[in-house]
């Protein structure tokens, strides 16, 4: 029983918005071989040493500030990707840790933190953390280069075509001078035109 409920477990909390799971049988929650109650789980809290991950090198290409900050330009890297989040997701993080190239800026701020990335029909669902907002904000050329970092990254990916944005779970309308709204696709006209392929 408890190797079923680490199994729910591991599958709700890969949703947006569940960080823990309280699994009941018959009203009474699970109890484990001491015959306490397991009450709630985070996928965090499940470390068995029997569990195996799958993973793999992943070749991406990710949107950094130029040496001007004015425009993008790509970085191609190489991560290890696992299936035990999104590859969406580690992108994002990729981003978040900053760019390799002295010729490049990194644009997000390292306070940055997403909840969940999500993929339905070829749109991607980010869910931030609302510090996103305060932390990443700044001139009106910053805040597109902020939006068009994350959304030209991940559109590189074939599964991905546009990009929606939310904070702490609720859809928020602006950026600063970026409208946030609705679904953002890709921009190539803000990439560096030396790199353009």
């Amino acid at each position: 029983n408890v190797l079923n409920v680490y199994a729910v477990v591991k599958t709700l909390c890969t949703t947006a918005g569940v960080s823990s799971v309280q699994v009941l049988v018959d009203g009474q929650p699970v109890r484990d071989r001491d015959n306490k109650p397991l009450g709630y789980i985070s996928a965090s809290d499940i470390n068995l040493e029997t569990e195996e991950y799958s993973s793999e090198m992943m070749e991406v290409t990710l949107y950094f500030a130029d040496s001007n900050a004015k425009k993008l330009k790509p970085e191609k890297r190489t991560i290890k990707i696992t299936d035990q989040q999104p590859v969406e997701q580690y992108l994002i993080n990729e981003l978040i840790n900053g760019t390799e190239s002295k010729e490049l800026k990194s644009i997000l701020s390292k306070k940055t933190v997403l909840v969940s990335a999500d993929v339905d029909e070829n749109i991607c669902y980010l869910n931030f953390k609302a510090n996103f907002l305060d932390d990443n904000s700044g001139t009106a050329e910053h805040e597109k280069l902020v939006i068009y970092s994350i959304v030209n990254s991940l559109t590189e990916l074939n599964t991905i075509s546009k990009v929606q944005f939310y904070m702490d779970g609720k859809r928020v309308d602006k950026f600063g001078s970026v409208s946030i709204k609705n679904h953002i696709g890709r921009n190539t006209g803000i990439i560096n035109g030396e790199d353009k392929e």
